[in-house]
């Protein structure tokens, strides 16, 4: 039987921590991860491993919608259509290895890497938004909105992190300040809805009185600054084509004809396409977009209500458990801070797929399986 001492468990440990790191900086590299845990966490069940027992509506969930989504694939008009995201969704089935060998790997570790991993995408976003001339901030894998789902999620354990460490944590200052820059930059108003919900949320529990004037300060401060002030502005303005929600409003009400005649494994991933109307690109004035904007309504149109109770149940299970955790174990990171980031990834996905991008579901991946996690220590939450 291979031991936690063993240098293959090791790999597998750092392939977690790696992936958590690079999932907001790169495609190639989350990938090179994913497919090591994948094929690696599978050697070392079959040599006897120790294991973590999963959660089995959990895994059902998880099962139950990728076969959906197969299925929902295989009856599609259009199969080629449908092939993205098959590339992208086998991710999802890294939960299995990274939860059954959760005892492996360090939760904290894997939170502080992705912290970090999140503040350097966030200062190649920056860089290239100042020096580079892009119009919003994003690092050279994935976009903007990506970008901003990161920051969004990884700021409540950043500020947690900065919070326990108390004068000491002046490197998760310094990360908190690049991903709140980074995330003003990328000019995405999900991301800044969910982070400053979230913020607010953990504030509240660490200490109301600092959360109170830290929010007051930051949004005073956003308003006064010139450059960050413009880039509300514009932001907020609803004199453009396709208005204050950037047509998301057209798109969610031209929906209503895929869902009047919708099949029961749904019209077939990237039906998108297929399914909207020459005249809906010129009202949104987006000839790029690719998916009517919004998690659950893709889902449904594309694989039907079966896929989308499936992933429904998927999310809230996690969620429940990351709260449960905090609450009767006042686990701070793995408990308050881990239902803070799926809270604000999940908010940020009503106005986006999180599930056509494959960066954010390494994301959603490496969140679920944390949720499972074996408690490391028990942190005792001060009363503020």
């Amino acid at each position: 039987m291979l031991i936690k001492s063993s240098r293959p468990v090791k790999v597998f440990a750092w392939s977690a921590y790696l992936l958590a790191f690079a999932a907001p900086i790169s495609i190639v590299a989350a990938q090179a991860f994913a497919a090591v845990i994948l094929v690696l966490g599978h050697l070392l069940l079959w040599s006897g491993a120790r294991r973590t027992s999963l959660n089995f509506g959990q895994a059902l969930f998880i099962l139950s919608f990728l076969a959906i989504l197969l299925i929902s694939s295989a009856l599609s008009p259009d199969f080629n259509a449908a092939i993205p995201q098959l590339r992208k969704s086998w991710v999802l089935f890294c939960y299995f290895p990274l939860t059954v060998l959760g005892w492996s790997y360090s939760a904290r570790n894997t939170i502080k890497a992705l912290i970090w991993g999140t503040a350097l995408a966030s200062a190649i976003g920056i860089a290239r938004f100042i020096f580079a001339g892009i119009e919003r901030a994003a690092p050279f894998s994935g976009g903007y909105t990506t970008l901003a789902l990161f920051e969004a999620a990884a700021l409540p354990f950043a500020i947690i992190m900065a919070r326990e460490k108390g004068r000491k944590g002046l490197f998760d200052g310094l990360a908190i300040m690049l991903i709140v820059a980074g995330l003003l930059m990328t000019q995405t108003r999900a991301g800044w809805l969910a982070a400053l919900v979230v913020a607010i949320f953990v504030g509240y529990y660490l200490n109301k009185k600092v959360a109170l004037l830290t929010t007051v300060a930051i949004l005073i401060l956003a308003m006064i600054l010139p450059q960050s002030r413009e880039i509300i502005k514009k932001r907020l303005a609803s004199d453009r084509q396709g208005g204050f929600t950037s047509g998301r409003l057209i798109l969610w009400s031209q929906a209503k004809e895929p869902l009047s005649n919708l099949p029961l494994f749904g019209h077939g991933p990237g039906s998108f396409k297929r399914l909207a109307p020459d005249s809906l690109y010129q009202k949104v004035g987006d000839p790029s977009i690719k998916s009517w904007h919004s998690t659950p309504l893709d889902i449904l149109i594309e694989s039907g209500p079966l896929a989308l109770a499936a992933i429904i149940g998927a999310m809230l299970i996690p969620l429940i458990f990351a709260w449960r955790a905090f609450k009767s174990q006042r686990r701070l990171a793995e408990g308050l801070g881990l239902f803070a980031a799926m809270a604000a990834l999940y908010l940020g996905g009503m106005t986006t797929n999180l599930y056509r991008d494959f960066l954010l579901l390494c994301l959603i991946v490496v969140l679920w399986s944390l949720a499972f996690k074996p408690e490391e220590q028990t942190l005792d939450l001060q009363s503020g």
